[in-house]
């Protein structure tokens, strides 16, 4: 590159992202009304601090040293809004179909008779 060390600098920025979107998870998981001080204004910008973490990892990731890295990269960028999108709009819906099927749930309340039992 440009004389300057790019495996420093991508771990640096590797870790930083990381830690800016387990921070943003963290806080996005533990939120409470009772935040005060410095702590609530990282929490109303949990999202900013989750896509900035992303973007930094990201970066990171491009400015590895190699080609091999930067095709896998290239390569996860455009599968996997794909693969994203097609698992929560049909994996997540079909296992939880099939656990719903096991059920005897009217969608407003569990009944304790069987449809067996009905029947007779």
């Amino acid at each position: 590159m440009t004389g300057r060390n790019t495996k420093f600098e991508s771990t640096v920025l590797l870790l930083v992202g990381a830690l800016f979107m387990l921070a943003a998870l963290f806080f996005a998981f533990t939120m409470k009304a009772n935040y005060s001080g410095a702590l609530k204004s990282l929490v109303t910008f949990r999202g900013t601090i989750l896509l900035s973490g992303a973007i930094l990892f990201l970066r990171g990731l491009y400015l590895v040293p190699s080609t091999k890295h930067h095709r896998k990269i290239v390569y996860f960028l455009f599968l996997f809004p794909l693969l994203f999108a097609f698992f929560v709009t049909v994996i997540i819906p079909l296992i939880l179909g099939i656990g719903y099927s096991f059920t005897d749930w009217t969608g407003i309340k569990f009944t304790k008779s069987s449809r067996a039992s009905k029947i007779i």
